[in-house]
């Protein structure tokens, strides 16, 4: 008896603008081939907040995490304390 092993895609990098047009199928797709949850990788602040709003249309199956990608960081400015 063959039992099913989970399936997690824990770096989907779904709020990239290639995804814009196919996002919901992209999705479906996934969920067919049975891998889920899917997690949505947050790249700066506002991809991470369309990230969380679009995972939220997919309760349980979909999740978002919050991040700033190194490429988009500008230097720190300096404290003067």
């Amino acid at each position: 008896m063959k039992t099913h092993t989970p399936l997690i895609d824990i770096g989907v990098n779904l709020m990239h603008r290639s995804f814009h047009g196919d996002r919901d199928q992209v999705v479906q797709h996934a969920l067919e081939q049975q891998v889920s949850p899917l997690v949505i990788t947050g790249t700066s602040l506002r991809n991470s907040q369309d990230a969380a709003r679009y995972a939220a249309r997919y309760p349980r199956q979909l999740y978002a995490t919050a991040g700033i990608h190194p490429q988009g960081m500008r230097p720190p400015s300096l404290c003067r304390c």
